[in-house]
């Protein structure tokens, strides 16, 4: 998964315009959808500042970029970005777990309580 995230194709389709995410900066694009995908709850600065602090492997918060910053660069990657990985995912868990399947899709089931 990780190297699909930093896959120069994945980059060049899900920028809205080839002149963003081109700079090695502090918010790089794989960086900026990790974030996204990592499921931010609470004040984004402060989940900002864990997450910086998680990939720095640091106990304490550590503040590398602003909510403005983030909320910049989100702003330059298409919203169909999360499909493409959805669907890489599934593939990825499909691969290692399989699914059931019936008639060539995928059965899901929930039980009654």
């Amino acid at each position: 998964m990780a190297n699909f995230l930093n896959s120069q194709d994945l980059l060049e389709a899900s920028r809205l315009s080839p002149r963003f995410f081109t700079r090695c900066r502090t918010l790089p694009f794989a960086t900026v959808l990790a974030f996204l995908l990592s499921g931010v709850r609470g004040a984004v600065q402060a989940e900002l500042d864990g997450f910086f602090a998680l990939l720095a492997n640091r106990t304490r918060l550590l503040r590398l970029v602003s909510a403005q910053a983030f909320s910049k660069a989100r702003q330059q990657i298409r919203a169909d970005v999360f499909e493409r990985v959805n669907r890489v995912l599934l593939d990825l868990v499909a691969e290692e777990i399989g699914f059931v399947r019936w008639r060539g899709l995928r059965l899901e089931g929930a039980a009654q309580n």
